[in-house]
């Protein structure tokens, strides 16, 4: 057992511990996404899928393609929503396991707004990966998604050492 809190433990768990150091722990950083990734092989293709195979015969009988577009966003919601309560659930049961503090009021708070950040970051780049398969090809929606996550690392790492933003 540690004496850090759980919270504390919980977003070392989904996010890593981003410091002032070199480019080195960038792996370790991208590393910690490995749900994200995890969740992109799963579910990558689950809108796109439907323009790939047969698609003349399949949208030639649906009349309102919005509609069924949005009803296929929500329904990718709630597999991403049980994914995310899945994955924080045991991450927060490994942390309580791990701390010697009891989880309190903080902890929940931190819990609720970690999962509202999986479940958006899910299905922005779940979306993102399944327009990029639509408009292009397989690899260009997984790829086009993960370069602009490792974009956003270097971003998230480069603002520590900028004296213009500072949290």
């Amino acid at each position: 057992r540690t004496d850090v809190s759980v919270t504390q433990l919980l977003i070392g768990t989904v996010f890593g511990q981003v410091s002032d150091g070199d480019y080195s722990n960038l792996i370790l950083i991208v590393g910690k996404l490995v749900y994200l990734f995890l969740f992109h092989l799963l579910f990558g293709t689950y809108i796109s899928g439907h323009f790939t195979y047969m698609p003349a015969y399949y949208f030639a009988r649906i009349s309102h393609r919005c509609v069924w577009f949005g009803k296929q966003c929500i329904s990718l919601f709630f597999f991403l929503l049980w994914y995310a309560l899945l994955f924080l659930g045991s991450g927060f049961w490994g942390c309580c396991m791990t701390s010697s503090e009891k989880p309190d009021q903080e902890t929940w708070h931190c819990f609720f707004i970690l999962l509202a950040v999986c479940v958006s970051l899910l299905m922005l780049t779940t979306l993102v990966v399944n327009l990029g398969i639509i408009f292009g090809k397989t690899g260009v929606g997984f790829l086009g998604c993960w370069v602009g996550i490792i974009i956003l690392e270097i971003i998230a790492k480069g603002s520590l050492r900028n004296p213009w933003i500072s949290f």
